[in-house]
């Protein structure tokens, strides 16, 4: 628990960055030009600071040995991005990817912690 409250920490802070100095940090690093993604960094800074916490997660249930559940982690969440970008990406170009990009992190977390929870719960042997 102690190393998803780390992936918690690093998402915020790197999120609350990126909200304060988005513009400024995509000017810095690329060109100008890009600092107008802004909130599009926003978008996807979000998404993937929900996949910090996931991963630890993740990381626990490989280390408890639950390898066949791994891969629903993933296919699930894969096929929603799929579905949702083929929707989203034709009507709203890189924003409707960041969208659907957000969906399926937000599913891989519930999923994620769903499994770890039934996992704590179960007795030991």
């Amino acid at each position: 628990l102690r190393w998803v409250m780390i992936g918690v920490l690093c998402a915020t802070v790197g999120i609350a960055l990126v909200a304060v100095l988005g513009a400024e940090i995509l000017s810095w690093l690329y060109t100008p030009e890009y600092g107008a993604y802004a909130t599009l960094f926003l978008w996807l800074s979000i998404s993937w600071g929900l996949r910090y916490p996931a991963a630890f997660l993740t990381s626990g249930l490989v280390a408890a040995r639950r390898f066949r559940s791994v891969p629903w982690l993933y296919l699930p969440p894969l096929l929603v991005t799929t579905l949702a970008g083929w929707i989203w990406i034709p009507q709203h170009g890189v924003q409707g990817g960041a969208w659907a990009d957000m969906i399926s992190a937000v599913m891989q977390l519930i999923l994620t912690i769903a499994l770890s929870v039934q996992l704590l719960r179960r007795p030991q042997a």
